[in-house]
This record gives C-alpha cells, sequence and structure tokens, in this order.
C-alpha cells in the first residue's frame, strides 16, 4: 500500500520531492488542519483526482489559499462619516 505522497528515491535511498509532491503535501495539511478531512477522506479525494483530473482539486487548492489568505488580513477599519 503505498502512501499519500510518494517521493523518487536516490540511489542511496535519500527522498527527492519534487514541486508536486511539495504542493501535494501543503494540501494534504490544509484538508487534515483546516477542513477536517481525514486520511482516509484525503485517500479517496486523491482518487477522484486521478478519474477526473488535476484541475478540479488544483483549483479547490487555490480557492482554500486565496480563502486563507483574505482571512488572515486585517479588515479595515471603516471610515467615520461627516457630521
Amino acid at each position: 500500500d503505498e502512501g499519500l505522497v510518494c517521493p523518487a528515491r536516490t540511489p542511496t535511498n535519500i527522498r527527492l520531492y519534487s514541486e508536486k509532491d511539495i504542493r501535494r503535501v501543503l494540501w494534504i495539511r490544509h484538508l487534515t488542519r483546516d477542513r477536517g478531512v481525514n486520511l482516509a477522506g484525503i485517500r479517496i479525494l486523491f482518487e477522484l483526482e486521478e478519474r477526473l483530473g488535476a484541475r478540479i482539486l488544483e483549483a479547490l487548492y487555490q480557492e482554500g489559499m486565496a480563502a486563507e489568505e483574505s482571512a488572515s488580513e486585517p479588515t479595515p477599519e471603516p471610515t467615520p462619516e461627516p457630521v
């Protein structure tokens, strides 16, 4: 049974993580920490990704990252109206 991330390995068995592997790890972290998805659910999502194509999950990832960024930005103070 393979893991959720399967990096390449050197002849001396050192793991080599690609940019795709790193994005996948960040996506897993987002789903588990921020969305409450367990690892079994993530495995199902990745199986769906293989069937439906990466575009759907990439769009969800971008949407989630945009939501995180907007949530971390301070909201501007309302401008007082003249009396």
